[in-house]
């Protein structure tokens, strides 16, 4: 028996070790083609067998993905080739101006990411949009609420919205001061992350 490998019953070598770590757990509605590419990155560093790689691919989808894959045909299912192909053709957004309002609608902030460089993300995906732009701001917002990583700033940015919605502002007014807010949140955010660091 060689260091780091034990064979089964089929004599085929399971590996205990890793050179990474596997991505993070896909989720719905993100990019389902780079994701793959990246768990290929890992599976071939790795040197884990095709047959492994159909089951472990399901292991790392979300609660909503993985129910979708569970629709597809145990023989889909087992054979990681067919099981791309499938998950694509389903997770896969549309191309076009329907694609990229999904894409508004369900863009994550990024780990990393700040307040400012997401809404800027989110800028940008609206303006491949064909909505005008009091909608672009609409969804811009809708999209912050639902998809802001902290939970006590989609708190305040509802909190905001709230009140802005209970003194009648109109759309420019209401889009400037979420941009203002969206400065002050990041502000609060920075200096909060250096008092804990001092």
């Amino acid at each position: 028996m060689a260091d780091g490998i034990v064979r089964d019953e089929e004599n085929e070598p399971i590996v205990m070790r890793s050179w990474a770590k596997p991505p993070k757990e896909y989720r719905y509605g993100t990019d389902f083609r780079t994701y793959v590419q990246r768990f290929e990155l890992y599976a071939n560093l790795n040197r884990i067998p095709l047959a492994q790689r159909a089951p472990l691919l399901l292991t790392l989808l979300d609660t909503h993905a993985f129910n979708i894959a569970q629709n597809l045909t145990a023989r889909e299912r087992g054979d990681y080739g067919r099981l791309v192909a499938q998950l694509t053709q389903k997770f896969d957004s549309p191309a076009g101006e329907l694609g990229n309002q999904i894409r508004l609608n369900n863009r994550p902030q990024l780990i990393n990411e700040s307040l400012i460089d997401y809404l800027d993300a989110l800028r940008q995906l609206a303006q491949r949009t064909q909505l005008n732009a009091d909608t672009q701001h609409t969804k811009i917002m809708e999209s912050m609420m639902e998809n802001v990583n902290d939970p006590r700033v989609r708190q305040k940015i509802l909190k905001f919205i709230a009140v802005a919605h209970e003194e009648h502002w109109d759309q420019d007014r209401l889009w400037h001061h979420f941009v203002e807010k969206v400065r002050q949140l990041e502000k609060m955010k920075t200096l909060a992350n250096c008092t804990k660091i001092t």
